[in-house]
């Protein structure tokens, strides 16, 4: 994968009322679980598919399973793409993942950047690629409902998401800033017209919030 380039973050933090968080490796350390689900749903085609799906899915965080399914079918196994056989996949990966993601580790920092937000009447949203539905009962049973005034997921995409959340939070590109893991994290950000924050990005590191908390004395 080409190098992505993040400019430097230069923006004051005072200003933004409205933090926006995709979920997946920023809030919960859940890549490896939906990494591992990807990989068992294709074990049965031999090694060489399962690879090129890891592969991909690892490329291409922030994408939605429904683009992966049907991308997978048709790209890696020839096959025919409906609506009622990508459904079916992503019923099977939900069922695979769900327990562990509400189960697994916070991102290092969530607690403290959840606890700033309330503390100072930030408002706070999850634009995730995960099912709409899906996300929005993990967050419930992780016990952070309240925490999150809203919660978009897919089938939409992130720019229309995060553009849907600033339009409900009555909120202006100005004062709204993204935390991200991934290039279409990022892409989400630059076609909103939105400050980005990387957090693990691409997975190359595991620092979480820690450099933002110490950097804006959080």
């Amino acid at each position: 994968m080409a190098k992505v380039s993040i400019l430097p973050i230069n923006f004051n933090l005072v200003d933004k009322d409205l933090w926006v968080f995709d979920f997946d490796g920023v809030l919960v350390n859940s890549v490896d679980i939906k990494t591992s689900a990807f990989a068992a749903i294709y074990r049965s085609y031999g090694s060489y598919v399962e690879d090129q799906v890891v592969a991909h899915h690892r490329k291409n965080g922030g994408m939605s399973r429904y683009e992966k399914f049907a991308y997978y079918q048709s790209e890696f196994l020839g096959l025919e793409v409906t609506p009622e056989v990508v459904q079916k996949l992503s019923d099977r990966f939900s069922d695979l993942v769900m327990k562990s993601v509400v189960m697994s580790d916070e991102v290092e920092g969530v607690s403290n950047i959840l606890a700033y937000c309330g503390q100072h009447g930030i408002t706070c949203a999850i634009a995730s690629a995960t099912p709409q539905d899906e996300v929005r009962e993990i967050v419930k049973l992780r016990g952070w409902a309240e925490k999150f005034k809203f919660i978009f997921g897919a089938p939409q995409s992130k720019t229309n998401n995060i553009t849907r959340i600033m339009k409900e939070a009555s909120s202006s590109r100005s004062k709204t800033i993204f935390f991200g893991d991934s290039p279409n994290d990022l892409t989400a950000s630059n076609e909103c017209q939105i400050d980005f924050v990387p957090i693990n990005f691409l997975g190359e590191d595991d620092s979480g919030f820690r450099d933002f908390l110490s950097n804006n004395n959080i």
